[in-house]
């Protein structure tokens, strides 16, 4: 093998790490790794079905997904070391073990510090994470994923049929529980369920909430305004002041007592980052 061809599988195996990174960290999928050469992991998440996924795709065995991805000489060796019929995939526990997990999200919240990645690794991270939004459809098994876009209407009701409305996912895991269209000049939202499990709503059994309902909803998926140290929290943030949507557009609406969080329609923000 040649040094190109090394720096090359260097680069993509890396890759691979951010984009499982990615879905570990959006859809909570177990993050998996097997060593392949010497000290080099090779990444993967395993969803609910069972699947097998990084950037090459969804799988239904680990062995389908190694050789979609890696090369003959890799594969074969790989064989000579570990029989791939029995083999017992080392669990890694999400975030704890590696250096840049650590750096990136915080282990109590899941959620980004603005302090503590670098430029660099943020942006390989949440390119890999815009990559994945993009093509949901490749990653979820749930159907309803199709109002990620805002042209589909939930509602007749012509106050949401201007480019005023942002569209909210309320997720369980890679799941849609809740479709909330929001028009913010309005003050006014409508909802979709996808579940009929009141718990995992975002409304509950409420069909039609209110504004006041909206804004009770968004401020439970944040730190709470009253938490002694939120000057500090919101300068991390890069926050002037307490507003809970924008708060939203940068947690998610992660907590670390539950698997549910909030998908925005427009995910331009991703990217964006306050000095």
């Amino acid at each position: 093998m040649n040094i190109l061809d090394l720096q090359n599988k260097r680069f993509m195996n890396e890759r691979n790490f951010y984009f499982s990174l990615a879905l570990s960290e959006m859809f909570y999928y177990k993050l998996n790794s097997i060593l392949i050469w010497k000290d080099e992991r090779y990444f993967f998440c395993i969803n609910d079905n069972e699947q097998f996924i990084n950037e090459y795709g969804v799988f239904n065995t680990l062995i389908e997904l190694l050789k979609a991805s890696l090369e003959d000489n890799d594969f074969e060796k790989l064989k000579s070391i570990i029989p791939l019929e029995n083999t017992k995939i080392k669990q890694e526990e999400s975030f704890r073990y590696y250096r840049l997990i650590k750096e990136v999200f915080n282990e109590n919240k899941r959620t980004i510090s603005f302090e503590t990645y670098n430029d660099f690794e943020f942006l390989k991270l949440n390119t890999c994470k815009i990559e994945i939004l993009n093509n949901m459809d490749k990653y979820t098994s749930d159907n309803n994923i199709k109002y990620f876009s805002r042209d589909l209407k939930i509602t007749d009701d012509k106050a949401f049929d201007n480019n005023d409305t942002v569209r909210l996912l309320y997720m369980s895991k890679d799941k849609v529980m809740t479709v909330i269209d929001v028009n913010d000049k309005e003050e006014k939202i409508k909802i979709k369920n996808f579940t009929d499990k009141i718990f995992f709503r975002a409304f509950g059994i409420n069909e039609n909430p209110s504004w006041n309902n909206y804004q009770e909803f968004l401020e439970d998926r944040c730190v709470p305004r009253t938490r002694y140290n939120i000057d500090e929290i919101l300068k991390d943030m890069g926050m002037t002041e307490y507003n809970s949507f924008e708060f939203i557009k940068r947690t998610q609406g992660r907590m670390a007592d539950d698997k549910e969080w909030i998908l925005l329609g427009d995910t331009s923000y991703i990217l964006e980052k306050d000095e």
